[in-house]
């Protein structure tokens, strides 16, 4: 998997912690306990040793005395340290600790007067944006795959920005569609949003009919159209994506078993995205943190108008609505 290297860019960093402490090479018992808490294998006294031989240091927060966050340092050279191994206990994620664990090895390496660094996958949306929260920006901005006029790419190349399907659309598609002359097809809109990869900005449901008919590739166009491009449009279509992650829909043939009817369309899609659009334009970071960390089992996807309902879902999409003044 491709990585992106971030390198700080503020001169301010956050709040200190009072939860989190570094550890040292005496305390793997405590270590060992929170990889056990991660669900990972415990280490050796001697791999332990030689990490922090290494000049490698981790830190540790604690909820109730429990260890459930942990951030390394890596001294890689004489000029700069990168955070590293960033990992929270499942069971108390979305509650903020990243940020935090991730604040307190940021601090420690500015107050050594060197440059930090960290890195993460490129299909890793939740740490880019955390990441982009703690003010580090891409070493390689020229990692975008912009280009210009149509380009073919096959189907299965092309990343999501959609979880669910109208059949009463696909229907309408499947009647003037012909795989055997594309001639006239609309290429479809993509944009890289800053993982390498295209994904579709809309035309899923034709991609999916070319998909069915056994085609392998398909005309598309870099999307210039301000709907995606400004500030609004990034934070609401990588949102999208984060929820194609969560319910692991990876290409358009992942949407085979999620095609709804009209009617559940409007409810399960259009209305979702709406809910989405209040939370994320009517509400900043830390308010809907706070909101999240109320059900941390939850995932937290969309607020009413009023913001006086908050909606949450589970792994399966189940869905569940709390009042903002309970």
């Amino acid at each position: 998997m491709a990585e992106i290297v971030y390198q700080f860019s503020r001169k301010q960093v956050g709040k200190r912690s009072s939860n989190i402490r570094w550890i040292t090479v005496n305390d793997l018992t405590l270590f060992n306990k929170h990889l056990s808490l991660c669900t990972q294998k415990s280490l050796e006294q001697s791999s332990w040793d030689e990490i922090y031989k290494e000049g490698t240091m981790y830190c540790l927060l604690f909820e109730n005395k429990i260890p459930v966050a942990r951030a390394c340092v890596e001294k890689y050279s004489s000029e700069a340290w990168e955070i590293a191994d960033v990992r929270v206990v499942r069971s108390f994620r979305n509650r903020g600790f990243a940020y935090e664990v991730c604040s307190y090895v940021l601090r420690y390496i500015l107050d050594n007067s060197k440059n930090a660094t960290i890195r993460t996958e490129t299909d890793n949306y939740p740490m880019q944006r955390l990441i982009e929260k703690l003010g580090f920006v891409p070493l390689e901005s020229e990692r975008s795959v912009m280009f210009s006029g149509v380009r073919y790419v096959p189907i299965a190349d092309l990343g999501l920005s959609q979880i669910y399907l109208n059949d009463d659309k696909l229907t309408r598609i499947k009647q003037w569609f012909n795989p055997n002359d594309i001639t006239g097809f609309q290429p479809l809109p993509v944009y890289d949003f800053g993982n390498g990869k295209l994904t579709l900005t809309d035309g899923h449901s034709r991609a999916f009919v070319a998909y069915k008919t056994g085609l392998c590739e398909l005309p598309v166009i870099y999307d210039t159209d301000e709907i995606v491009t400004s500030k609004t449009g990034q934070m609401l279509y990588k949102n999208d994506i984060i929820w194609c992650e969560r319910f692991d829909l990876k290409s358009i043939c992942d949407l085979e078993k999620r095609i709804v009817s009209n009617e559940e369309y409007e409810i399960q899609w259009i209305d979702r995205c709406n809910k989405a659009y209040n939370l994320l334009t009517k509400t900043d970071e830390q308010q809907r943190a706070n909101w999240q960390r109320m059900h941390s089992e939850l995932y937290l996807y969309g607020a009413s108008e009023d913001l006086k309902s908050l909606f949450f879902e589970d792994i399966h999409g189940n869905s569940f609505s709390f009042s903002t003044a309970s």
